[in-house]
């Protein structure tokens, strides 16, 4: 079920899966809602993966704000003023992520191993591209006229945006399922091999391999660009009901002796400021229990360790973080003890 909230309209539009190519999620015309007072609410009949997001456009010309809902039966097009269907788009197989909009199309992929291309107005389809050898479940970027995205059958594709000619591919080791963050001409992504990759989006060309990340694997959301890092979120790299669980491990050995509830990880500053240095040395001495990895985005190198512990559900990627104005990475993280699980802080 979707439900429409109170909101003051921006006029921005969320064109795809984390706002931009950069996959920031964020954008200085956007703006909170005052109130969260439901409007409307909608039943969707076929299942929304859990891993898709709606993706929003502002009207042009009179034409009414959408909202693209991708799921298992294809992509709806609801009026973001009553939730009333403007079009439906089916397809044969479930819809594997978010679409991207550009240029008034809605470019989608698919498990059915294609990627779409929708009129983004009327929902008609203007093409498709030749099957891969699996399904796609990332979202795919869309850049300087090429499709940039990652397939379940190991390989990155670019598309051409005009009528989805395969432009090149690049082989990694595993499934890719994480979707990809584009900067400066360069696309970045992790693979299932427990790698991360840049290419050159313009040929292809590989320009790094990234050490062997440890960790479940890379299966869920995207990487994000900020400034000179790359920051890829990882998962849960213990596997729950074997005795030995990442949480727990965090809990006993990263926390001074003697914490009590509610005790922040390191000293705070009069503003609020938590010193988290003591959870840097904890994954410096553990790197094996890191799960989000600052990668410097010229050479694909760890630069540096995040202090942030695993948080989220133990069968998917952790969230991604958020870059905000002046260059501010947020993200959650527990750095509030509590005797039942770590509080956010």
């Amino acid at each position: 079920m979707l439900v429409g909230l109170a909101a003051s309209p921006s006029g921005a539009d969320w064109p795809m899966a984390g706002h931009d190519p950069q996959r920031t999620s964020w954008a200085a015309e956007d703006q909170m809602p005052p109130a969260t007072q439901p409007l409307w609410h909608r039943v969707i009949g076929p299942f929304i993966p859990s891993r898709c997001h709606l993706v929003t456009v502002a009207g042009r010309r009179g034409a009414p704000d959408l909202i693209y809902v991708p799921c298992a039966g294809g992509v709806y097009a609801l009026k973001a003023a009553d939730g009333s269907e403007a079009w439906f788009y089916p397809t044969e197989m479930p819809v594997g992520h978010s679409p991207a909009v550009v240029d008034g199309v809605l470019y989608v992929g698919c498990l059915d191993k294609r990627v779409h291309a929708v009129d983004a107005r009327t929902g008609r389809r203007l093409w498709t591209t030749l099957r891969a050898g699996a399904g796609f479940d990332t979202s795919p970027l869309v850049v300087d006229g090429w499709i940039l995205i990652g397939c379940r059958d190991g390989c990155f594709y670019a598309f051409a945006a005009a009528d989805g000619r395969l432009a090149w591919h690049f082989r990694t080791d595993g499934p890719i399922s994480h979707s990809a963050a584009w900067a400066d001409g360069t696309v970045y992504f992790a693979s299932n091999d427990s790698h991360a990759y840049a290419l050159e989006a313009r040929t292809g060309r590989l320009v790094w391999k990234s050490e062997k990340l440890p960790g479940d694997g890379f299966y869920g959301f995207w990487s994000v660009v900020a400034g000179a890092r790359l920051l890829v979120p990882g998962s849960n790299n213990y596997i729950p009901g074997f005795g030995i669980q990442l949480e727990k491990l965090n809990r006993q050995e990263a926390w001074p002796e003697g914490a009590k509830p509610m005790d922040p990880i390191g000293p705070a500053d009069k503003d609020g400021w938590i010193d988290a240095a003591g959870f840097v040395r904890y994954l410096e001495k553990h790197p094996l229990r890191r799960t989000l990895f600052v990668l410097d985005r010229a050479t694909g190198k760890q630069a540096e360790v995040a202090p942030i512990l695993w948080w989220g559900n133990p069968s998917g990627n952790r969230y991604p973080p958020a870059v905000g104005p002046e260059g501010i990475v947020y993200t959650n993280t527990p750095w509030l003890w509590s005797p039942d699980f770590p509080k956010m802080a």
